[in-house]
């Protein structure tokens, strides 16, 4: 329990150049943490320059670099949040992009590490640009990848839009997008089809354009399966419009390749351009006993462990409206569907409002489905097959549709959208944001030696770290750590404008007794202050051992830098937090932040309450 030994000051001492301010109250033999009432006032002192730099304040892209086993969280994906950094968002403007109609981003990222986006020029698309950085801040200026030209004699134009993109196992790259003739789109189907472009070198030189697929179509997204088979997925309009004269019946279709790209099956060049169709979802039919389908804009990913393939559609209802649905195979697609014949059975149909679809997963094994719901980017966590989806989160405030997201590292990935700004009829004043998000779950208190007085390479093996930083630019990592005796909290704050109320709230329970928990305070001076919540309200309870030790790095109250901020370890006994043993502690912060000139702020994790335990993340003692 906590107990309290009354100091007549907290102890200031120096660690390797830093400010490092201790708190150790104890009390007198017998009292209990029950003692509610005899709260001790922290007197901190700071015995050290305020302005060295010394420390290393963390940043969450550098935790978080444990392996792990795949599908590790794989019974914790309801748990699992998203959580946007709000330093690392930017947005390419018209200026950057080379136009201001820029539409249908897709982000990957290359076998060197460095970034490569794809977009078009308007709604529907005439040209595909790229861009690409080292580091998603700094870009270069756009190329153009597949430029319109004259056909038919100078009586139509070949136009390229829906770009999507992928890196092979042998580090090329591959770009594919849909062609058209402008006029005769209808009419003239020998003239629409899939275009391919290949890149050895990460887009520095490319190889000449390849027609892989004729038929008019929309929207290629490609998978590359562990054998090496590259599958092009996309809206499958052609057939129908062949046979039936049908304009507003789409499904998905796929062509493999088995060499690298060189060749592809089926290989369709004539009517009626039938690929392996793999997905339709009955709509209607017409008076003319037409029947009608749909399921388009397909994405498409291998799951974790090799079960399966799970594939995001979105569906045109007979109502017009859009709605987003999944199908899944075990064994490859091996059936493809006949011209009204609806499928695949294996499928959840119209499970949200939206369009667009695209989907993504950590090897951790929560799924990510990315979509556009009344012009807003949505994000909903799934389980490790992609069946079932939690709450949607929005990570952008700006408004657009068709974006995408591609994973980076083992906890993060990029978001990317349009921001469509009309100032006219016709004018447009477009951008396209990117956005670095982080993956918060589960995380682990490793067992192993920490010492309040000791340096940060203790910390090296506990690498497990929870962030905050989406509302704005101060963030935080948290990690955990224990020694049997007691939990090891490191707090770690990233902050340019220092401010003595730029606090951090941390709350724990134990997750048996879902109504009581522990809420401590730290700032810039460590731990300051102690609660406990229980009976619905908020008790002061004295220091106790809850000992703490701070660094800072900046001055408080002055504008530093990008490194400014804070760091506070703190140990709290375990027998009081983990009752009965618990091996799993339920856990929420909230990140406060007051910048001159500006409001204070109050961000925690995405999707948790503050009295509600079930919303919170997780701490297992390891």
């Amino acid at each position: 329990m906590f107990t309290i030994r009354r100091l007549p000051a907290f102890l200031a001492f120096m660690l390797a150049g830093s400010l490092l301010v201790s708190c150790e109250t104890d009390r007198l033999p017998g009292t209990e943490l029950k003692d509610k009432g005899d709260h001790i006032v922290s007197e901190m002192k700071r015995t050290a320059d305020p302005n060295s730099t010394s420390i290393k304040i963390s940043m969450i892209e550098h935790l978080n670099t444990g392996a792990g086993e795949l599908n590790s969280h794989e019974s914790e994906t309801a748990g699992s949040r998203l959580e946007l950094n709000i330093r690392q968002y930017v947005e390419l403007n018209a200026a950057q992009l080379g136009t201001n109609k820029a539409m249908y981003p897709r982000l990957k990222k290359l076998a060197d590490g460095s970034y490569i986006l794809f977009y078009q020029d308007g709604k529907i698309g005439w040209n595909i640009y790229y861009v690409k950085s080292n580091d998603l801040v700094e870009w270069t200026k756009p190329r153009p990848l597949f430029t319109s030209y004259k056909i038919l004699n100078g009586t139509d134009s070949r136009c390229f839009s829906t770009v999507d993109a992928i890196v092979l196992q042998n580090g090329d790259l591959l770009a594919i997008a849909s062609y058209r003739a402008n006029k005769g789109y209808t009419t003239l189907p020998e003239h629409n089809g899939l275009m391919m472009r290949r890149s050895g070198d990460g887009g520095a030189t490319w190889e000449d354009e390849k027609i892989i697929y004729v038929g008019p179509n929309w929207e290629p997204s490609m998978l590359q399966l562990p054998s090496g088979e590259i599958q092009v997925y996309f809206t499958h309009v052609a057939p129908k419009m062949a046979v039936e004269n049908t304009l507003h019946s789409s499904g998905t279709a796929i062509i493999r390749s088995y060499d690298n790209g060189a060749t592809w099956t089926p290989h369709v060049t004539e009517s009626p351009y039938a690929a392996h169709r793999i997905a339709q979802q009955y709509v209607k039919t017409t008076e003319k006993g037409v029947k009608s389908f749909t399921d388009q804009m397909p994405s498409a990913i291998w799951l974790n462990g090799g079960k399966g393939i799970a594939l995001a559609m979105e569906s045109q209802l007979a109502d017009s409206k859009y709605k987003i649905s999944v199908a899944y195979s075990s064994d490859n697609w091996a059936k493809g569907l006949e011209t009204d014949e609806p499928g695949p059975a294996d499928r959840s149909s119209n499970m949200y409002p939206g369009a667009a679809p695209y989907l993504a997963q950590f090897p951790s094994g929560e799924t990510v489905l990315a979509y556009n719901e009344g012009s807003s980017y949505r994000l909903r966590i799934g389980d490790t097959g992609a069946r079932s989806f939690g709450s949607d989160y929005i990570p952008f405030s700006g408004k657009g549709y068709w974006g995408a997201t591609e994973r980076i590292g083992s906890h993060a990935l990029v978001a990317t959208m349009p921001k469509v700004v009309s100032v006219g009829n016709s004018d447009y004043k477009n951008s396209i944001m990117i956005g670095r998000l982080y993956l918060n779950h589960r995380i682990d208190a490793k067992k192993g030696s920490i010492t309040m007085g000791g340096g940060m390479d203790e910390w090296n093996q506990h690498t497990d770290a929870l962030f905050l930083g989406s509302d704005s630019q101060a963030q935080a990592t948290i990690r955990s750590a224990h020694d049997g005796k007691n939990l090891y909290l490191l707090v770690e704050r990233l902050d340019r404008y220092l401010m003595d109320e730029d606090t951090i709230s941390i709350y724990i329970g134990s997750g048996d007794d879902k109504q009581t928990f522990y809420k401590l305070d730290v700032n810039v001076s460590g731990v300051t202050q102690i609660s406990q919540y229980a009976n619905g309200a908020y008790q002061t309870l004295p220091l106790g051992e809850v000992k703490s030790v701070a660094a800072v790095n900046g001055t408080v109250g002055q504008e530093g830098n990008n490194t400014s901020g804070y760091l506070v370890k703190t140990a709290l006994p375990l027998s009081s937090i983990a009752v009965g043993g618990a091996k799993m502690l339920r856990f929420n912060a909230i990140l406060y932040n007051k910048d001159a000139g500006t409001p204070k702020t109050s961000d925690t994790f995405t999707g948790a309450s503050l009295t509600d335990q079930d919303t919170w993340l997780t701490i297992r003692l390891e």
